[in-house]
């Protein structure tokens, strides 16, 4: 999933670099926009069977 992500805002990226209704301001802006980007995938380390019953229990 994280390669999946990482693929997708370089063709973002790629994408705003060469547009042409864009000028070089605008550009450079998404292009920061798009580096301040944080993705989170999966789940936590905490995530099993055993722990989501015990948080779920009566």
């Amino acid at each position: 999933a994280i390669e999946m992500l990482n693929n997708l805002l370089k063709a973002m990226k790629q994408h705003i670099e060469h547009t042409t209704w864009m000028d070089e301001d605008t550009r450079k802006a998404s292009a920061g926009k798009m580096e301040a980007i944080k993705t989170f995938t999966g789940y936590p380390d905490d995530f099993s069977a055993e722990n989501l019953d015990a948080y779920y229990a009566d």
